[in-house]
């Protein structure tokens, strides 16, 4: 898999090079971001509204996240219908609120990832298709206690979960993942748990979890 560039003269692509607080493409029109500074502020959501991004800067998430505030909580969440997701070497996603990044509401979701994703809850949260290629590290901090069942309790380094947003069933959605050489994905409960899903997952990395390295509910098919 080869994720097309960014075009950083295209006007629907904003390019960041400075500090910022946070950036919302749907507030300033564009639906693609290539950040090579940082996004950083006291708040959870630091980049939302777009559909692309190339990350080779720092984009953190801060605080102490009490539930049930704001449960969807990211450092990055995509939206379209197509949604592309570029994290370089050097780049790092965090935020130790709930997910460091959220796939939802489109109909594919393409991730490359050489440098660093982690989330308080699950690093990687996705629900529709994917195909997800590691090379870096994806790691779930556990600092989320949701339903107050305990810090960490249901976190994972990837949940790729076969669902829409009212909690009705999607069939058939398709699950790719390749974790590459050096590649590590890790989590509290789980590395990676599928559920609902058709797919293959393929190791040749490192993928641990402190109860289950992959755990597959209610998947029709995970070789």
């Amino acid at each position: 898999m080869s994720i097309d560039a960014l075009d950083p003269n295209d006007s629907a692509v904003f390019v960041n090079e400075d500090s910022i607080a946070f950036f919302d493409g749907s507030a300033s029109g564009d639906t693609g971001l290539i950040n090579t500074g940082g996004i950083q502020s006291g708040e959870p959501n630091q980049v939302t509204g777009i559909s692309a991004l190339e990350n080779s800067g720092v984009i953190i998430g801060e605080g102490t996240l009490v539930f049930p505030r704001d449960t969807d909580s990211k450092a990055v969440r995509l939206i379209g219908p197509e949604q592309t997701l570029v994290n370089a070497a050097d780049g790092l996603i965090e935020t130790n609120y709930r997910f460091g990044v959220l796939s939802r509401g489109g109909q594919t979701f393409e991730l490359e990832n050489d440098g660093i994703i982690r989330g308080g809850d699950d690093a990687l949260r996705i629900e529709q298709d994917a195909v997800v290629v590691n090379r870096g590290t994806i790691e779930s901090l556990g600092t989320y206690n949701l339903h107050q069942l305990g810090p960490g309790a249901t976190a994972d380094g990837i949940t790729a979960f076969a669902s829409v947003s009212d909690g009705s069933a999607r069939s058939r959605l398709g699950f790719e993942l390749l974790n590459e050489a050096g590649g590590v994905i890790t989590g509290p409960r789980s590395a990676v748990f599928v559920s609902g899903y058709v797919g293959e997952i393929e190791n040749l990395g490192t993928i641990t979890g402190a109860t289950s390295g992959i755990i597959a509910q209610s998947a029709e098919s995970v070789s």
